[in-house]
């Protein structure tokens, strides 16, 4: 009969707790979009009007590159007499003709940027006169559907807005050649009787890109529209907006520019906003799920699901806690996992059986295990951690370079040389200063404070070198704003000084003079650090052994047996480890014209 009852207990138990979780976890999304719906819809919202006023700053650059032509008399003269000019002359004027239909670049090419490159053309009598790069593209559109029936738009937009130029919006066209998505704007121009279409062409991905702002629309679906509610680009196939009426269509839009209206159809939410003068009439509409909005919410949801999980699995525990006069097993377990929640991982004896207590019994011991192993790699990242901190604090500031520096002034006071002390005090100060505002690992600073704090360092470093150092300082103006290391270039630095270019002597024995030079640049997310000087360099045994040896080794002569030299280097490349992991590269190379060339990659991180 026990194990009948047990089994009854535990299948109805289990049964209950199963059933409440399917049923939150179906209605979870729903409860979660119900309760945050209005700010989802707020934000979206914004990012989209956003995204509208970009995409319409665009559309007027582009109205404007028209115009340009458009009012070019002088231009569409010499189209006339292109016409009316025999063969050879044409040659010479199609050339005069192409080298007035200039391109246009607007912008920059970051992701994200405003960027847009325009190129134009002319239609006259469906002929095309332009760059010939363009002529396979242009023949293609002339041969579709839209630009058959484009004068009969024109004359429609023409009827509505007859006191402005008539101009349209082409759907989006492939380039056969390169799949390249191209999108054509025209605007007509009768010259002296004659039909001339200024037609202008651009990458539709200059669009695709602002597209990109609105994150949400990446898994729905999104479309651009056009004059008359023709669908000019949808990003899927079959599109939801392909079997809507021009009715339905026109309601999704608001009168105002940039304005974003909202409308909910069933499981989908639909945004539209129209980002062009109504002469244009472009508008940008998408079509968003549930999902796409709760996509940030998503570590939250997983986050109440674990909690949810974790509730049943203690509110069975409580139960079963009830039957423990016949599960008594389940209750000596229980008392053990008391026994390990004060930390005393000493068990006297442990439950065994090939039961379902016994499995349970078993899996816990083995947590139980895994918990002491946590524990000890917890221990020694501690550990490490504070040797990290501890080379830090080394490689601060030498105490030998505080003394020589002191020594030095005592010189020039000797000397009476006041604006020396001054220069080389000010720059000590600022060093001070700087080392004493560290707090614990917090090394992150920006580019324009640590060059700040390394021109102290060579401006103290000049004056014990008897001013023999040229240096150097150069920094990409896209690494302004980066996370930098604090204190990584001057041990570096003082590493070419000390063991590069004070040991670097002529024939003569006369002491050469030293270069540094120190470049920091970016390189798509990665940032590049290169330290050169011209000292004495290193043959290949010492890169091995400063450069590419196992730190822990390094680090255990250095503690224990006092080898100190290139200590610096060490310390560098045990916290680039500690902060980036593999992310963190370092190169050393030996160029040609001597010295040592150092380069160091870490990943792009804006403060």
């Amino acid at each position: 009969m026990r194990p009948t009852v047990i089994k009854k207990c535990v299948c109805a138990i289990c049964t209950v707790a199963i059933l409440m979780l399917i049923l939150v976890e179906c209605r979870m999304n729903d409860w979660i979009y119900k309760l945050l719906r209005p700010e989802l819809q707020n934000s979206v919202s914004v990012v989209a009007s956003a995204v509208g006023t970009r995409l319409s700053y665009i559309l007027h650059q582009n109205t404007q590159y028209l115009l340009r032509f458009w009012t070019d008399t002088d231009l569409m003269q010499m189209v006339l007499e292109y016409q009316n000019e025999v063969e050879e002359g044409q040659n010479k004027l199609y050339e005069t003709i192409c080298e007035r239909l200039q391109p246009e670049i607007l912008g920059k090419t970051e992701l994200g940027a405003i960027h847009s490159s325009r190129y134009v053309f002319l239609i006259v009598d469906g002929q095309y006169l332009g760059s010939e790069k363009l002529k396979a593209g242009a023949e293609a559109m002339m041969k579709s559907q839209w630009f058959q029936q484009l004068p009969e738009t024109l004359h429609d937009i023409e009827d509505d807005f007859k006191e402005s130029i008539p101009r349209c919006y082409s759907p989006v066209f492939s380039q056969n050649s390169n799949e390249q998505e191209m999108i054509y704007y025209v605007m007509p121009r009768i010259y002296e009787s004659q039909m001339i279409y200024v037609v202008m062409v651009e990458a539709f991905s200059d669009f695709k890109d602002l597209f990109g702002d609105l994150k949400e629309a990446e898994s729905g679906e999104l479309a651009l529209i056009g004059y008359d509610e023709k669908i000019l680009f949808t990003n899927k196939t079959p599109s939801v907006f392909e079997k809507m009426s021009q009715e339905e269509i026109c309601k999704l839009f608001p009168e105002g520019q940039y304005e974003v209206k909202l409308e909910e159809r069933k499981a989908d939410t639909l945004l539209g906003i129209r980002i062009s003068y109504k002469i244009e009439n472009l508008r940008l509409v998408v079509s968003l799920k549930k999902s796409d909005f709760l996509k940030p919410y998503i570590p939250f949801r997983r986050m109440t699901g674990k909690l949810l999980i974790g509730f049943t699995v203690i509110l069975l525990m409580l139960i079963i806690l009830i039957l423990k006069k016949i599960l008594f097993r389940l209750e000596k377990l229980s008392k053990q996992m008391q026994q390990i929640k004060q930390e005393n991982y000493n068990l006297e004896e442990q439950v065994s059986g090939s039961d379902e207590v016994g499995m349970l019994a078993d899996s816990f011991y083995q947590m139980m295990d895994q918990i002491q192993v946590n524990l000890n790699t917890i221990r020694e990242q501690e550990a490490k951690e504070h040797r990290i901190e501890y080379s830090l604090l080394v490689s601060q500031i030498n105490p030998h370079f505080i003394y020589n520096t002191l020594n030095t002034i005592t010189y020039l006071a000797e000397l009476n040389r006041t604006k020396d002390i001054m220069v080389i005090n000010k720059a000590l100060i600022g060093m001070l200063r700087d080392r004493l505002q560290i707090s614990g690992l917090q090394i992150f600073d920006n580019i324009k404070e640590e060059a700040k704090q390394l021109e102290s360092y060579i401006t103290i470093q000049r004056y014990l070198c008897s001013g023999e150092i040229d240096y150097e300082f150069c920094s990409m103006p896209e690494c302004e704003n980066v996370l930098y290391p604090k204190n990584v270039l001057q041990p570096l630095v003082e590493n070419s000084i000390l063991h590069g270019l004070l040991l670097h002597r002529n024939e003569d024995g006369k002491l050469v003079p030293g270069k540094i030079r120190i470049l920091i640049r970016k390189q798509d997310k990665q940032v590049i650090t290169e330290v050169l000087d011209n000292g004495v360099g290193m043959n290949r045994k010492q890169i091995e052994e400063f450069f590419e040896c196992n730190l822990e080794e390094r680090f255990l002569d250095i503690y224990e047996k006092g080898k100190r030299a290139h200590i610096g280097i060490s310390n560098i490349r045990m916290r680039m480890k500690y902060l980036y992991g593999d992310a963190f590269q370092m190169q050393v190379f030996l160029p040609d014209e001597g010295g040592l060339k150092i380069v160091f990659t870490i990943p792009y991180k804006a403060n």
